[in-house]
């Protein structure tokens, strides 16, 4: 008797954890407006949304900037040696160097931001959000004030 009991509690359970889990929704899928949904209108919480996906978009244009220069840098350079009459290689090694270093500058720049700013790290923020627990303060001083619109694309 109390094996079956103890079955059917875990049964139950299991499908209210279940249950709980299909109404929650990965942080990593929800849209800009699902958070602002989120946020009731809340001033600082709107702000804190708009923070973070700025800087998600800044971290992809970092990319596609990286990218962009890995692409388009040899055809440059190997377009100035074809040019140059001189010794080819002497400021191509330069120039590469210093295109290596921005493009390493730049990517390591956007990850750090992709990892700083998760969407399940906002979504925790947002659910958290009280009187009693502000916005942390590496998050508030980072906000400007196009981050306080209510539909900032």
């Amino acid at each position: 008797m109390k094996t079956t009991i103890f079955i059917l509690l875990v049964c139950v359970s299991t499908q209210v954890f279940a249950q709980e889990k299909l109404n929650q929704k990965d942080p990593k899928k929800m849209s800009k407006e699902e958070f602002l949904v989120l946020t009731h209108q809340q001033d600082s919480l709107t702000a804190l949304v708009n923070l973070f996906f700025r800087k998600r978009k800044e971290a992809k244009t970092g990319y596609i900037a990286s990218g962009s220069m890995f692409i388009i840098f040899p055809i440059i350079g190997a377009s100035a040696a074809v040019i140059s009459s001189s010794d080819p290689t002497q400021g191509l090694q330069i120039a590469a160097g210093i295109v290596g270093y921005w493009i390493m500058g730049a990517l390591t720049a956007s990850t750090v931001n992709i990892l700083k700013y998760k969407r399940s790290t906002l979504l925790h923020l947002i659910e958290n959000h009280s009187e009693s627990t502000p916005i942390p303060e590496k998050f508030t001083k980072k906000l400007r004030p196009k981050d306080f619109a209510r539909m900032n694309f």
